[in-house]
């Protein structure tokens, strides 16, 4: 009993570990969009990319994010202005 104790403990402190991660992450992004809906988008959509959602598609991320349709992730993807180099140059 003692050791599922442990164990839970564990996984609660890594779990709140990974959750400021990807907070820090979802900040970090945010002065690479120039709307905050594009910003609040990707967000998600990081998100979705991590969570165990079977289909890893628009609609399968939509799902997961809780939304009814893709379109906020299809914009993102398609047609939101962003820099992709500069968000690579960021990173390396």
């Amino acid at each position: 009993m003692a050791a599922q104790a442990a164990t839970q403990f564990e996984e609660v402190v890594l779990l709140e570990k990974l959750s400021a991660e990807l907070e820090r992450l979802t900040e970090w992004m945010e002065p690479h969009f120039r709307r905050r809906e594009a910003h609040e988008a990707a967000s998600s959509y990081v998100k979705a990319l991590l969570s165990r959602a079977e289909r890893k598609n628009t609609w399968g991320l939509s799902q997961e994010a809780g939304k009814e349709a893709p379109y906020a992730f299809q914009h993102l993807l398609l047609r939101a202005s962003w820099d992709e180099s500069t968000v690579r140059d960021d990173v390396l």
